[in-house]
C-alpha cells in the first residue's frame, strides 16, 4: 500500500507491528467529497487506504489539522508502522510546525533505520530549527541510502 508521501506500508511491516492488514480496497473515486470519506472512516477506522485518501484530501486543501487528526488515529492502531510516523512528521512540515515534526520523524527512522526519505526530512527540519550537527548526520545517511534523494534546489522549494 502506498502512502501519501509515496512510501509503501508493506504486509510484512504490519505483521511486524502485530497488526493484520485490512483487505485491499478499491481506490476511492476523486469525485467523493471529504465529508463522505470521513463518514466512511467512522464506520471502519482500520482501513489504511481509506485513511490515506482522507489525509491526502486534507493536505491537498491545506487543512493540516484534519490530516494530523486522522494520521494520529491510524498511529493508535498501528504504532510500529514507520510510514505512518513519517506521514505525521511530513504533515507537520507541510504545516510549518517543524519542531513538532521531529519526534515522529525520529521514530520513523528508529522503526526503519533504512528509511532514506525520513532521514532526509530530518536533515531539512534540523537545518530549519538550527540543529545543524544532527542534520548533517541524517543527510549523510539519506544520501548513502539513496544518492538521488535530493538537492539544494529540493530543499529550497520545500521550505518556501
Amino acid at each position: 500500500m502506498k502512502t501519501l508521501i509515496g512510501e509503501k506500508i508493506s504486509q510484512k511491516e504490519l505483521r511486524k507491528a502485530g497488526k493484520k492488514a485490512p483487505p485491499p480496497q478499491k481506490p476511492i473515486p476523486s469525485s467523493q467529497n471529504l465529508a463522505t470519506l470521513v463518514q466512511a472512516i467512522q464506520k471502519d477506522s482500520r482501513d489504511l487506504m481509506l485513511i490515506h485518501n482522507v489525509v491526502k484530501r486534507f493536505i491537498s486543501s491545506e487543512r493540516y489539522e484534519g490530516a494530523i487528526k486522522h494520521i494520529k488515529s491510524a498511529i493508535i492502531l498501528y504504532p510500529e508502522v514507520a510510514n505512518l510516523q513519517f506521514l505525521l512528521g511530513a504533515t507537520y512540515c507541510k504545516a510549518r510546525r517543524y519542531k513538532e515534526s521531529l519526534a515522529p520523524l525520529r521514530l520513523a527512522v528508529r522503526l526503519n533505520p533504512k528509511f532514506a526519505k525520513a532521514h532526509y526530512y530530518l536533515w531539512m527540519v534540523h537545518e530549519l530549527v538550527g540543529i545543524e550537527q544532527d542534520g548533517h548526520k541524517h543527510y549523510k545517511i539519506a544520501t548513502t541510502l539513496n544518492p538521488d534523494i535530493g538537492s539544494e534546489e529540493t530543499f529550497t522549494s520545500w521550505t518556501h
